[in-house]
């Protein structure tokens, strides 16, 4: 993951015609941000099977987030004012393991956020979320993976949990890549970096055909096959293989020809 994309919406400022998004980008590059790693950021509990559509029953990799920012701002369109500034983000990723076939981000919690009042947000923390809230179901973003598969995608759909400030926060991932289990372990210094790596097959979020692709494809073979009828249409067409010769008898022609 080499960065998050905070994805706020105020339902109290929204107009009727529609709700406004204002995005907060935190990324790998910022070196004031401080990424905190600890025992807790890693909770892999994966029971060993024989096969690979063994059913493993409470099976679960779970990875937790932490981040000290340095007041990552958000700005609205073309105004010069921070529509607000995040400085804590702290959550953790569940992902359910039914089978060592297949796996899937079941949940997402939210432990901790801190948000300094700007022109769009007033200052928001943990505290203004319900408890039943700070966890949301993460099936709908449909990051799923299998046997041998990663998954990657360079900006996910965001997840989003209700303060009870009538505010939506919501995180996208950007870049992102995981696999929970089966990863490749590379000892062979003559075949690349050594350590753990990705394997090769990755489950990406962009489909082989997209809507526009097939839409694309769809016109050309439209306009192809009307080219096609076009060239056999002129292609029947015959000329007249007798002429009237002037000084000649006059052609006629029977009407049995």
């Amino acid at each position: 993951m080499e960065g998050i994309t905070i994805v706020a919406i105020n339902h109290a400022t929204s107009k009727s015609g529609g709700q406004k998004a204002v995005f907060a980008h935190i990324t790998g590059t910022q070196d004031a941000n401080k990424w905190i790693f600890s025992n807790e950021s890693l909770n892999c509990n994966v029971k060993s099977g024989k096969e690979k559509d063994t059913i493993l029953n409470g099976s679960f990799v779970e990875f937790r987030v932490a981040l000290i920012l340095s007041g990552v701002g958000a700005k609205d369109g073309k105004n010069p004012n921070f529509a607000y500034n995040v400085s804590v983000l702290d959550f953790t990723l569940h992902f359910d393991v039914p089978s060592l076939d297949n796996w899937y981000l079941q949940y997402a919690t939210l432990h901790n956020i801190t948000i300094v009042k700007g022109e769009y947000l007033d200052d928001l923390s943990i505290s203004d979320f319900d408890k039943n809230a700070t966890t949301v179901d993460a099936k709908p973003a449909n990051i799923r993976g299998f046997y041998g598969y990663s998954y990657g995608c360079s900006a996910t759909p965001a997840i989003f949990f209700e303060s009870d400030k009538h505010v939506s926060i919501g995180l996208q991932f950007n870049n992102f890549q995981i696999e929970p289990y089966n990863i490749y372990i590379n000892n062979d210094t003559t075949k690349g970096k050594a350590g753990v790596q990705f394997r090769s097959n990755v489950n990406d979020c962009v489909p082989t055909f997209t809507v526009g692709s097939l839409m694309s494809i769809i016109s050309v073979l439209v306009l192809f096959v009307v080219f096609i009828f076009g060239f056999l249409m002129l292609n029947s067409v015959q000329t007249m293989d007798r002429f009237d010769d002037p000084k000649g008898k006059q052609i006629i022609i029977n009407t049995k020809e």
